[in-house]
């Protein structure tokens, strides 16, 4: 890599890209970070309008899916850089021993009302934790789930926490941004329609015929869901007297059920 003339060799901690970068660990905006060639190059191959930049830990051995993404390859213009050590693990807080990509983050829809009514099946999420969403997201694309409106409390799905537990799937998704779960309530009727909301206190799923369209909402760890929001309310049967799952595997089990128990 070294006799590459695009190559751009960072070591200092005063360098602005480095430091622009150290900030999307916690806060995602315009950009986000993919952690590992694997994730890197997948997404690259889906998105490649998306790469922005990649960035190589000093001495690190790329595999064939690495060594693609410094090739001729991908023609659109990228910085491609090379942190030492001790920079690129500032940046890494998984412990990856080569790569990290930077790709651009969409813009979020705002969430607007639809005179046709509902003609898909969306999943509506409060979920804080990034590691949670990001695992929900990852159950979205197993069970078609395209359309995913984040609600006020939610993580962003753009923290490398949950951009890592959605398998690099977060580019595949419709995003809106809706308003707080406390203010769901006051939104017309047609936004919340066919409202599914899992709830300890609800119909236990395994007798529920889900219909063709809904809205899941999956709402925040530990803080269920309003007792005002109008939704059909399901619980899942467990056993050995356990109130309460983690809300992603929740998420699973629900979207699972949508897909297989009609």
């Amino acid at each position: 890599m070294a006799s590459d003339p695009k190559l751009i060799k960072v070591s200092s901690t005063e360098n602005p890209m480095w430091r622009s970068w150290k900030e999307l660990l916690r806060h995602p905006a315009q950009e986000f970070l993919v952690h590992g060639q694997r994730f890197t190059r997948e997404m690259a191959k889906r998105h490649p309008d998306a790469l922005r930049a990649l960035i190589l830990r000093e001495g690190a051995e790329l595999d064939m899916a690495g060594r693609d993404l410094f090739s001729k390859r991908f023609e659109q213009k990228i910085t491609r850089v090379e942190l030492t050590p001790a920079l690129f693990a500032e940046l890494d807080p998984f412990g990856v021993p080569d790569m990290i990509g930077v790709f651009a983050a969409p813009e979020l829809s705002p969430l607007v009302s639809n005179p046709k009514g509902l003609t898909n099946r969306e999943l509506w999420l409060a979920t804080q934790n990034p590691t949670n969403l990001g695992a929900c997201l990852r159950s979205a694309t197993a069970f078609g789930i395209q359309r995913i409106v984040l609600l006020a409390e939610a993580a962003s799905p753009f923290h490398a926490r949950a951009v890592r537990a959605a398998a690099g799937q977060v580019l595949n998704f419709e995003f809106s941004r809706g308003p707080s779960i406390d203010e769901l309530a006051s939104l017309p009727p047609d936004m919340i329609n066919d409202l599914i909301a899992l709830d300890l206190h609800g119909v236990s799923m395994q007798d529920f015929k889900w219909p063709q369209n809904f809205r899941l909402l999956i709402g925040e760890e530990g803080q269920g869901i309003p007792a005002k929001l109008p939704a059909q309310r399901l619980h899942i049967p467990m056993s050995n007297g356990l109130e309460s799952l983690n809300a992603a595997v929740s998420c699973g089990i629900a979207l699972y059920a949508s897909r297989f128990s009609r």
